[in-house]
C-alpha cells in the first residue's frame, strides 16, 4: 500500500491489488473499495480522478452516503493513445501522454468540458517525450519532457489566461548525458521541482526552479539524495509536503 499523492484532509487513499481503498482519516476505518486497473490516481478535496484503460474517470465524494460516486469520463476531442500522468487542482483536471506529445485540460462548471485543444510544446528538440509528467497548481502548468535534446530533458511551463499558453522552457546544468530532466515534476507556489533520474549514470538528482517577477530561472541545478549511487534513479518520483511552520519539504524516490 502507499499513500496517493492527493490534496485531501478527510480521507486517506491507498492502492493495493488493483483496488483503491478509501479510509476516514480520523478513525482509519474503511469506507469504500473501488476496483480499477491503474495506479494513476490523484485526489483533490472531495474529487478523485483515476485512469482506467486510457480514460480518466472522475468520482465525487458524497457526504450523505460517505462514498465516492462516479461523476464522468473525460474524453478529449483528440485521440489519446496512452496516459502517462495526471493531476487535479480545484475545478481542473489535466492529463498527459508522451506518446501523443500532448496535454489535455478539463474544467468543471456545471459539467466537465475540455478547456482547449490538445496542448503541445514549441522549442523541443529530438523526441522530447513531452507529457511524461505533469503538475498543476493555480494558473501554472508544468510538463516534463525527459527526452528533449537527446534525453537531456526539459520542463515546459504554461500559464493560464483564459486558456493555457506556453510561457517558458526550463533546463538546468546537470552531470553527464541522458539526464532525463522532467521525468517527474511538482509545483509549489513559485517553485517547480523536476526529477532527473539519469544524472551521473542513473544516480539521479532533482532540480529546483523559481519564479521571480514572472520569470522562471534555475534555483538549484542539482540536489542529490544522501547515500545514493549509480543506478538508484533518485528523482524518478516526487511528492511535496509542509511542516507545522509551513516550511516546504520534498520527498524523492527512485527505482
Amino acid at each position: 500500500n502507499y499513500r496517493i499523492n492527493g490534496r485531501t484532509n478527510t480521507k486517506l487513499l491507498s492502492f493495493h491489488e488493483s483496488k483503491i481503498k478509501a479510509y476516514q482519516t480520523a478513525t482509519h476505518s474503511l469506507i469504500q473499495t473501488i476496483p480499477q486497473v491503474s495506479s494513476l490516481i490523484k485526489a483533490y478535496k472531495n474529487r478523485l480522478a483515476i485512469v482506467v484503460s486510457n480514460v480518466v474517470k472522475v468520482y465525487l465524494f458524497d457526504d450523505a452516503t460517505a462514498t465516492y460516486l462516479y461523476e464522468d469520463d473525460l474524453v478529449p476531442v483528440e485521440v489519446v493513445s496512452s496516459i502517462d500522468a495526471i493531476d487535479i487542482y480545484d475545478n481542473l483536471i489535466v492529463f498527459s501522454s508522451s506518446v501523443d506529445e500532448g496535454v489535455w485540460v478539463f474544467e468543471y462548471d456545471t459539467a466537465w468540458t475540455q478547456l482547449q485543444a490538445k496542448i503541445t510544446a514549441t522549442g523541443g528538440t529530438g523526441t522530447p517525450l513531452f507529457g511524461s509528467s505533469v503538475a498543476l497548481v493555480g494558473d501554472t502548468l508544468a510538463v516534463g519532457a525527459p527526452g528533449d535534446n537527446t534525453n537531456y530533458g526539459a520542463v515546459f511551463v504554461f500559464t493560464r489566461s483564459g486558456t493555457f499558453a506556453q510561457s517558458a522552457k526550463l533546463v538546468s546544468v546537470l552531470t553527464g548525458l541522458g539526464c532525463l530532466l522532467g521525468c517527474s515534476v511538482i509545483i509549489s507556489n513559485n517553485f517547480i521541482v523536476a526529477g532527473a533520474r539519469g544524472v551521473s549514470s542513473n544516480r539521479g538528482a532533482i532540480s529546483l526552479f523559481v519564479k521571480k517577477y514572472n520569470t522562471w530561472s534555475v534555483y538549484t541545478n542539482e540536489i542529490f539524495g544522501s547515500g545514493t549511487v549509480a543506478g538508484d534513479n533518485f528523482g524518478r518520483y516526487l511528492s511535496l509536503g509542509y511542516d507545522k511552520e509551513s516550511n516546504m519539504f520534498i520527498t524523492a524516490g527512485g527505482s
